[in-house]
């Protein structure tokens, strides 16, 4: 069972979606767009994912978002809610936003999921018998935008995050399980996720990929 974000967040999230996304395609939006050009993203596929730009870093409040975060949560983010500029990808499933993630194409995409998202791993497509599983969100969007419905991509959730319901029984139903792993993330197959998920799913493998055209490779063309 998912737990949806509280009605605040919620309400805050889709704002902040729908600006950033306007942002894309306003004015002086030509750093972005270009970028997604030359990675190889196409306009439509933008659009229908929608996906956006937050120009200038943000600080909020954590009340305004319906959040009343613990000590270790200040610690971990700081004071106020920090939404720092970057492209925008929200997790929307039944026109509802369960989840944002906010990459910094210009750090060598760091990628930050807005607190009090959803803590769910991010799946794009409907194809059970084959799942990409990418936990670089940028490396995973272009993936499913190359090989559409021929297989499911999922991002799971950063950290040692349990898998969520829907997640386990998309796995454990798929008749081929595909794990890339970046190569300048290599020290994270040590990490306890990776060791669970071969060991739990027996029909997955390991792929270490050196970047984005050669995980499109692997992945397979529609």
């Amino acid at each position: 069972m998912i737990h949806e974000p509280n009605p605040a967040w919620t309400k805050k999230a889709k704002a902040f979606v729908i600006r950033s996304h306007g942002q894309l395609w306003g004015k002086n939006n030509e750093d972005p767009l270009a970028w997604f050009f030359l990675q190889g993203f196409k306009n439509a596929f933008i659009k229908e994912i929608y996906l956006g730009w937050n120009k200038h870093g943000q600080e909020r409040f954590w009340e305004d978002w319906g959040l009343s975060p613990e000590k270790n949560m200040e610690q971990e983010y700081g004071k106020r809610l920090m939404l720092p500029s970057g492209l925008v990808i929200p997790f929307i499933r039944d026109k509802k936003v369960l989840k944002v993630t906010i990459c910094r194409h210009d750090k060598d995409e760091e990628s930050l999921v807005v607190p009090g998202s959803c803590r769910i791993a991010m799946i794009l497509g409907n194809n059970p018998a084959r799942v990409e599983v990418v936990p670089r969100p940028m490396d995973a969007l272009l993936l499913h935008q190359e090989t559409g419905e021929a297989s499911t991509v999922m991002v799971p959730h950063p950290g040692d995050t349990p898998l969520d319901d829907p997640a386990r029984t998309l796995l454990e139903n798929s008749n081929k399980i595909r794990v890339f792993i970046h190569k300048k993330e290599r020290d994270k197959t040590k990490l306890p996720w990776i060791k669970n998920w071969m060991k739990n799913f027996p029909q997955a493998t390991l792929i270490e990929y050196p970047d984005r055209k050669n995980l499109v490779n692997s992945g397979g063309r529609r």
